[in-house]
């Protein structure tokens, strides 16, 4: 199987955009900690050297955990609808998303439990954005395609490797059950016939089958 890098600068940064140029009354700060580790692996300054990241981080540590700037407001002043924390939804989200756009073939979710019934609940919040003003141009827009096309190429090309390294494997194995079988019955067919006659189990042979039912008449 053949293996190919993801550009996972690219998938983060459009999805940063579709972020911050969503117009819903809720947001999400999407992939904080993957941002973070990357940050510190390529030796970003982190708070306390950049002002303009302390700035932000002074916004972000605004919000305690019992009010993120994810958690949409209730009419009535109630509490979470939820029996699942918003941290749980979003996470399934993100990665049944992340599965979409990969193609992937498996979902390891329970489709019948409550966290995923409560995520498919959750998620009609957060529409998808209108592909404009997501992109402003058709410029953009044709950037968009062609980006999306090398990446459902490169998809579908380790999808080629995956399905012929499986079909490849199952015909020999077929191959390999039809050859034991043909062996099995050649060494059959060398050691003779499987019926032994009367002679080789130490017996006369009677000519004929008596027929018990129906004895001969004495004379």
């Amino acid at each position: 199987m053949e293996s190919e890098d993801i550009n996972l600068g690219y998938l983060l940064q459009q999805d940063i955009k579709r972020i911050a140029r969503s117009e819903a009354a809720v947001f999400t700060l999407g992939h904080c900690n993957l941002i973070t580790a990357l940050c510190r692996y390529n030796k970003v300054p982190e708070e306390g050297e950049d002002p303009g990241l302390q700035e932000v981080m002074e916004e972000i540590d605004r919000f305690d955990g019992s009010t993120l700037p994810t958690q949409p407001q209730q009419d009535s002043g109630g509490a979470w609808p939820y029996s699942h924390s918003e941290h749980e939804l979003a996470s399934l989200l993100h990665n049944l998303d992340l599965n979409t756009h990969f193609r992937l073939p498996n979902v390891y979710y329970n489709t019948q439990g409550s966290l995923y019934s409560e995520a498919m609940t959750y998620r009609q919040h957060f529409p998808p954005p209108p592909f404009y003003p997501r992109f402003p141009s058709p410029e953009a827009w044709t950037e968009y395609r062609r980006t999306d096309q090398i990446e459902y190429e490169a998809i579908m090309n380790r999808n080629d490797a995956v399905f012929f390294e499986q079909y490849e494997a199952h015909m020999k194995a077929q191959e390999e059950q039809m050859a034991a079988a043909a062996s099995a019955s050649a060494a059959v067919a060398s050691h003779g016939s499987p019926i032994f006659t009367y002679s080789e189990l130490g017996m006369d042979d009677p000519g004929e089958f008596p027929n018990f039912m129906d004895p001969p008449a004495s004379g």
